[in-house]
């Protein structure tokens, strides 16, 4: 008798093999290794069509690479390799751009921060003397940051350079004290004397000055000692101006009128004369007087 003995199948290959439900490019069941680009971290789904229902399939897949095993009927065996390579981030955008705040003592936000805006002016206290530490966000863990500290007035420069080292964007804070809007005056003197009833809200003043005296200079004592005065000092019987500009260009504008006093008396007469003749019962306090001509 003729006894035949089937041959077990020997087909080790694979029909398909996909990455994320797409045949992966370039496949070919006797090709067995490849390269996939995949985003830093992400780690896509395999799949695969075996080339025999007789096969057993076997895939490990993790963060590097996907091994598929193919073992045949006969109990031969092929290994299908997938080699992820991560494609570099090219993101140099920041999450967030943040300075360090004193008073709650933690990084904060600077104000109107968005990704694609990249110069930013923050105000400090007016005695400040130097300015706050700088601190960068980024959209990953990956990206470079570089700060550059100038002195206050002078930008603070961030080079923010993305995780595949060509990308860059370039950020700055410019650190500026706060202005002075006082632009008033403290004290206001003329000849050296305190201007009677002087008030720094009070912008007009009515000085007489005795007849015959010397005036004297306008003075004054500033409020901040940062603004800028100016005095326009005209003649006696006219207004002078002092002008007080703050630092941030407001201003105030004190106005003195000057008049020259006139003593008790200067307005009476001495003597009262009719044709050259003295009237005969004239006196300075009387003021009506008859005559027939």
């Amino acid at each position: 008798s003729v006894m035949f003995a089937s041959l077990a199948d020997d087909n080790a290959t694979l029909s398909d093999l996909k990455i994320d439900g797409v045949t992966i490019e370039g496949f070919s069941s006797d090709k067995t290794d490849y390269v996939y680009e995949v985003v830093s971290g992400y780690v896509p789904t395999v799949s695969y069509v075996a080339g025999s229902e007789k096969q057993k399939v076997l895939l490990n897949n993790d963060n590097n690479k996907a091994v598929v095993t193919v073992i045949a009927e006969d109990g031969s065996e092929q290994k299908y390799t997938v080699t992820y390579k991560a494609e570099l981030d090219k993101n140099a955008l920041l999450a967030d751009l943040q300075v360090y705040d004193t008073t709650s003592r933690q990084f904060v936000s600077v104000e109107g921060f968005a990704p694609d805006k990249f110069e930013y002016t923050v105000q400090l206290p007016k005695t400040s003397s130097d300015f706050p530490a700088v601190n960068c966000v980024g959209v990953n863990n990956n990206q470079t940051y570089l700060i550059s500290y100038g002195k206050v007035s002078e930008p603070v420069a961030i080079k923010v350079t993305a995780e595949d080292g060509e990308t860059t964007a370039d950020y700055t804070v410019t650190f500026v004290k706060e202005k002075s809007s006082v632009s008033t005056l403290d004290e206001r003197l003329v000849g050296g004397d305190v201007v009677p009833g002087f008030d720094p809200e009070t912008l007009t003043y009515n000085i007489e000055i005795e007849a015959g005296a010397a005036r004297g200079d306008i003075a004054f004592v500033r409020t901040d000692a940062a603004s800028l005065v100016t005095v326009n000092d005209n003649s006696y019987n006219s207004a002078s101006t002092v002008t007080v500009k703050a630092e941030d260009g407001s201003e105030t504008v004190y106005t003195l009128n000057f008049s020259t006093e006139v003593p008790a008396g200067d307005n009476v007469l001495k003597a009262l004369m009719v044709n050259g003749n003295p009237v005969v019962d004239f006196a300075p306090d009387k003021f009506d007087y008859t005559f027939e001509l």
